[in-house]
């Protein structure tokens, strides 16, 4: 991804950097359930981009911002301070037998069941899915150019 700061700043630049912010904001927001609140700004083009932010008095209280002018690299890079636990249930797919269609509800076994039947009413009582939690710390490093 790439945002082109130019040389001379037309008057409706600052609504297109909001504009891109906003965007690359949402789309976190929306993937991540919780908005980023931190922008870096690398090299020099991120600090003309933070002069942008600066000159127009946008209020960004709720963001840790910084600036690294000296980094070689010209990029804006939005994350997240603290890590995201993200959630997800995992099922293993495998094909578990049943006595009639995939229900054992109203079945009586009378007497002594099978050895395969007994395998029957195992496998259809484990449970095959697990949750799966994991700290991630998202970001998107956007490239800065002329």
């Amino acid at each position: 991804m790439e945002f082109k700061v130019p040389l001379e700043k037309h008057r409706n630049y600052p609504v297109d950097l909001f504009n891109f912010l906003s965007r690359r904001m949402h789309e976190m927001s929306m993937e991540y359930g919780k908005w980023p609140d931190c922008l870096k700004f690398n090299g020099r083009l991120g600090e003309e981009l933070f002069d942008v932010i600066k000159d127009q008095g946008w209020d960004f209280d709720k963001f840790k911002m910084s600036v690294k002018s000296n980094n070689p690299l010209n990029q804006l890079i939005i994350e997240y301070r603290d890590p995201i636990k993200m959630k997800t249930q995992v099922s293993i797919d495998g094909k578990t037998p049943s006595l009639r269609g995939s229900s054992m509800n109203e079945i009586t076994a009378k007497g002594i069941i099978s050895d395969q039947d007994a395998s029957k009413i195992a496998a259809a009582s484990i449970s095959n899915s697990f949750n799966l939690e994991k700290d991630i710390r998202p970001s998107v490093k956007i490239k800065l150019s002329r």
